[in-house]
């Protein structure tokens, strides 16, 4: 198959590494897979043995290594995206959105192209409250994106009936096992509690501070560690001694959840959903504590309500006070985990493509 990826630009966040690593796999297994970004973007994070195109606001192909445009226009890029498609990949099999608003240019351009839309949250919340005029508009083109004439598959259960989101395919996110791994700990070492820092709130970054703080105060001797730092002040990490760890790469993300004895994961949003820190701690062997996001539940994680701080404090005490308990709910981790294998997930992207296919072979004939 011709699979193209359109997209406005590359970024940290989780939702670009199952992009680059989905388009990888598929290339390993034959298929044509291009990426092709705007121009505007700064360069891929997530590496990927797919090939990468760059387009600008007109649709013309352009040099990787010219100057990049001082100012981003969503309209721009997507008028952009649409003559791109037509242009350069009116013969390819298989479009894919991966986004609320590449979903609308995508949709408005017709070419015969099976279009798919993968959803890996529903981001109509993350421009709630609607504090200007521009939130508004995003909130309404995100919301309204799950009602385009695409095939969307979600990737999670919870997704399903979401909102009014619909979707009768799940395709979870991957994980690259050989880089989360467990590897063997010091038989001695301090006990260590770790969060990945986030500014945003729907991570519940605060609800991990303030049960770290909660610890420090009832006299609880522990090494805390946070990954990237964002959102904490200079007056937290002081009072609190907690250790930033800057982080470049998987490879040294899968270091630091390895150095943890418990990873506080305390979204407060989208509960049920896939979240990248759970699923990569659990591959790291490491004890886990969530509210609830996928894979995590009371068999291989410690669950807890959301926005409940003593709560987080609590299921870190029970850990360290049963430590052959931790390790039980953790190896259980290493076998639910075990399916979420990239080879694993982008063979059951493809077999969605296949089945999509087959039933409109059908029905023409």
């Amino acid at each position: 198959m011709r699979i193209v990826i359109p997209i406005f630009g590359f970024a940290r966040a989780g939702g670009f590494r199952v992009i680059s690593h989905l388009a990888t796999e598929w290339t390993r297994s034959g298929h044509e897979v291009v990426i092709a970004c705007h121009d505007s973007s700064g360069p891929c994070y997530y590496p990927t043995e797919a090939k990468i195109i760059w387009y600008d606001d007109h649709g013309n192909v352009v040099d990787a290594d010219r100057d990049r445009p001082d100012e981003f226009s969503m309209l721009r890029a997507s008028i952009g995206m649409s003559r791109l498609l037509k242009t350069k990949f009116v013969e390819f099999d298989i479009i894919l959105a991966t986004h609320s608003m590449t979903a609308w240019p995508i949709a408005m351009t017709f070419m015969p192209a099976r279009k798919y839309y993968y959803v890996q949250a529903f981001e109509p919340e993350y421009y709630m409250p609607r504090r200007s005029l521009k939130q508004f508009i995003l909130f309404v083109l995100a919301y309204c994106s799950y009602w385009l004439p695409l095939r969307r598959i979600v990737n999670s259960e919870t997704y399903r009936r979401y909102r009014n989101l619909r979707s009768s395919d799940v395709v979870p996110p991957g994980l690259d096992l050989n880089v989360f791994a467990p590897r063997p700990r010091e038989s001695v070492h301090e006990f260590s509690v770790g969060f990945i820092s986030r500014v945003e709130p729907s991570k519940g970054t605060r609800y991990a501070v303030e049960a770290i703080r909660r610890l420090r105060r009832q006299g609880t001797s522990f090494r805390c560690r946070a990954a990237l730092g964002y959102g904490l002040s200079p007056e937290q990490i002081a009072e609190l001694g907690i250790e930033v760890v800057e982080i470049a790469s998987d490879v040294e993300l899968a270091a630091f959840y390895r150095s943890l004895d418990v990873l506080l994961a305390p979204g407060i949003d989208q509960i049920g959903a896939p979240h990248y820190p759970v699923m990569e701690a659990m591959a790291s062997g490491v004890a886990v504590v969530s509210t609830g996001h996928a894979p995590a539940d009371e068999g291989n994680a410690w669950i807890v309500p959301v926005r409940d701080a003593d709560a987080l404090v609590q299921a870190v005490l029970t850990i360290h006070a049963q430590p052959e308990r931790a390790r039980e709910k953790a190896q259980r981790g290493l076998i639910d985990i075990a399916s979420y294998d990239w080879v694993s997930i982008a063979d059951r992207f493809l077999r969605r493509f296949t089945v999509q296919a087959d039933r409109k072979a059908v029905t023409r004939a």
